[in-house]
């Protein structure tokens, strides 16, 4: 338990400097605790911030000022705000509590209490006879930083759930992209860079590198085709153009010559969150055994 040791007597030194004054003087949140726990000095600062007058507090148990919030009975403070006064005393050390809630009366509404959370810390105090003389308690509140930190990790946790149903969209779409029983691949920007190729669109070019490369550069035939002016009039305009039974004579592998395929192909503009066109998609169907036959 807590000694009752009363404080030392003042040296006629001690009696010229106004300690009290001093004290009161302090921007710090300190509180000075003699060791029965009975409230002794506070600042100015202090006092503001708990919404009390020095007439309230000076002489009275610390646990008289600062009772328990009983609209949270499932924790007291107290207890753990006077274990940690105790081991300060034990140890002859400061003890630290890093966060603790410990809840003030709210100063417009009688019975109520305002949320508070503090960074407290106790340290003995000991005359030149080794005496216990008082505690200087020291806190902070941290409320706001607490709430916006717990603000900021709501919000984290928000956007992490979003980015996991985002991703868990994505290899959806990714898996309908590749199922399609139409040929697919999705181009990206003005050079139309293959970033998506699905599996029937790339049977169609088997002997062919094309993931990464630019359409132009893969396909390098087409170049001279009507496609060429299509795709970059579907990329300026943003309309989309259907081609139904075009023959378009390409390479199905590398280096030999150009085959004549007839095409059902669809390009259609991929557009960013901006709404800017920064891609094509495009839907493709050889239909040359239909159209030969």
């Amino acid at each position: 338990m807590l000694n009752s040791t009363p404080p030392a007597q003042n040296s006629k030194s001690d009696q010229t400097i106004p300690y009290q004054q001093l004290l009161e003087a302090q921007k710090g949140l300190i509180l000075l605790i003699l060791p029965d726990l009975t409230v002794t000095g506070a600042p100015e600062a202090y006092l503001r911030e708990v919404f009390l007058t020095r007439e309230h507090i000076m002489g009275k148990h610390l646990f008289e000022v600062f009772p328990d919030n009983p609209n949270t009975p499932e924790f007291s403070p107290s207890i753990t705000l006077e274990a940690s006064i105790e081991r300060a005393i034990a140890t002859r050390k400061p003890d630290k509590i890093e966060v603790i809630q410990y809840d003030i009366k709210d100063p417009a509404r009688a019975g109520e209490f305002l949320e508070r959370f503090w960074s407290v810390t106790n340290t003995p105090i000991y005359n030149s006879q080794d005496e216990l003389v008082c505690i200087l308690h020291e806190t902070k509140n941290i409320s706001d930083t607490l709430k916006t930190k717990a603000q900021l990790q709501k919000t984290r946790a928000k956007e992490q759930v979003a980015l996991a149903q985002a991703e868990q969209q994505r290899l959806r779409m990714e898996r309908l992209f590749d199922q399609a029983p139409a040929a697919c691949a999705m181009l990206e920007g003005p050079t139309f860079i293959y970033r998506v190729i699905n599996t029937s669109y790339q049977q169609l070019f088997p002997g062919r590198e094309m993931l990464n490369l630019p359409l132009f550069e893969a396909l390098p035939e087409l170049r001279h085709q009507p496609v060429y002016d299509i795709i970059h009039e579907v990329y300026r305009t943003g309309e989309t153009f259907e081609g139904k039974e075009v023959l378009i004579p390409v390479g199905r592998y590398a280096g030999q010559p150009a085959e004549d395929i007839y095409w059902n192909f669809i390009y259609q503009a991929l557009l960013d969150a901006e709404g800017n066109i920064n891609g094509i998609l495009i839907f493709a169907l050889d239909v040359t055994d239909f159209v030969t036959a």
